[in-house]
């Protein structure tokens, strides 16, 4: 291999010598560079250096060169195929790059002769660093086009999307939090769960186990247990609510509608209406009356099953039993005016 040393001054616009090599004369050739400041040396410290060149027909060559002595700004580049796969007058010079800075030598005058064996050396050999670059992308391109994936936007899937336990789906909202919600299935249990996770608050989860939604968040929606109806509830056409009692065996239990003052204490039964059911299927009726315990047959309105009735402890008289009266004789018995 010919090695050929050269002196090359950044702060000189021209650098006058002439390098001469042969078409495909691959790694033939090795350029051995001391970089310059003004005669000074030039540090290279944490640098790369790459050798660019161009030819009369817009060939363009991109290659790594490596650093000898980086104090003492040495470095050395070997002409790789691309580099001499045109025979032509190549205008070369040599970069510095280091994060954002970039610095470059002044033109390199390269003369490669031509090589009798021209035409027969293939093609592909001899191209440029951008050209590899773009057969890489599109030798990629194909590879994803012909696999069965999702493209970030705008795509559209036609399979299933599984998701691992605990791993989530998350979607971003645009107000003045910027809130992050969560839906994912709970890691351990069979739940579907969805959370907001910047104010660490659940909304709602499923849990199939027991076949059960539960809304966590304030709602519309009239809860099964613990809810209050804030506005009117309408029965249309056969509409009907139904209230369950224990069976026997039981202790005495009662079932109605149950009535509070909202503005002053609204956990106090301040009257109401339904069903008593005494202990073990003991005695039964409907009651209506005030405090707190309407059912309670000394203080309301009872009405049993037999059709009998009770206010506040006293039977009230039907005409059914309305029965037991005296005949008073009117025999010599006188009106008498205004009474």
């Amino acid at each position: 291999m010919r090695n050929e040393e050269i002196i090359i001054d950044l702060a000189d616009p021209v650098f006058t010598k002439t390098i001469r090599s042969r078409q495909n004369d691959k790694n033939g050739l090795k350029l051995t560079v001391y970089a310059r400041e003004k005669g000074q040396n030039v540090d290279l410290t944490g640098y790369v250096v790459k050798y660019e060149a161009t030819n009369h027909t817009g060939v363009f060559i991109r290659d790594d060169a490596q650093i000898v002595d980086a104090k003492n700004g040495v470095f050395s580049y070997t002409f790789t195929s691309q580099a001499v796969s045109t025979s032509d007058d190549w205008t070369a010079y040599f970069v510095m790059e280091k994060s954002t800075e970039r610095m470059s030598t002044p033109d390199i005058r390269i003369t490669l002769r031509r090589d009798v064996k021209e035409g027969n050396i293939k093609i592909e050999n001899y191209i440029s660093e951008f050209e590899i670059i773009k057969k890489t992308l599109d030798e990629l391109q194909k590879k994803l086009n012909a696999m069965d994936v999702v493209k970030k936007s705008g795509d559209t899937m036609t399979g299933d999307l599984g998701m691992d336990p605990g791993k989530s789906v998350q979607f971003k909202s645009s107000g003045s939090t910027n809130n992050n919600y969560v839906l994912r299935g709970q890691a351990g249990q069979n739940k579907l769960v969805l959370s907001d996770i910047t104010s660490n608050k659940f909304i709602w989860d499923y849990f199939s186990d027991t076949d059960t939604f539960t809304v966590i968040s304030n709602t519309n929606l009239l809860k099964k247990t613990g809810d209050i109806i804030t506005g009117l509830l309408k029965f249309h056409a056969l509409g009907q609510m139904l209230m369950t009692q224990p069976d026997s065996a039981t202790g005495p239990s009662a079932r109605g509608l149950h009535y509070a003052d909202k503005d002053t204490d609204g956990s106090v039964n301040r009257g109401g209406m339904g069903r008593f059911k005494g202990a073990n299927n003991g005695e039964e009726y409907l009651y209506m009356g005030f405090g707190a315990t309407p059912w309670d047959s000394q203080s309301g309105l009872i009405v049993r099953p037999d059709g009998s009735a009770t206010l506040k402890g006293k039977k009230i008289a039907t005409a059914e039993n309305d029965t037991g009266w005296i005949k008073l004789a009117t025999t010599g018995v006188e009106n008498v005016a205004n009474r």
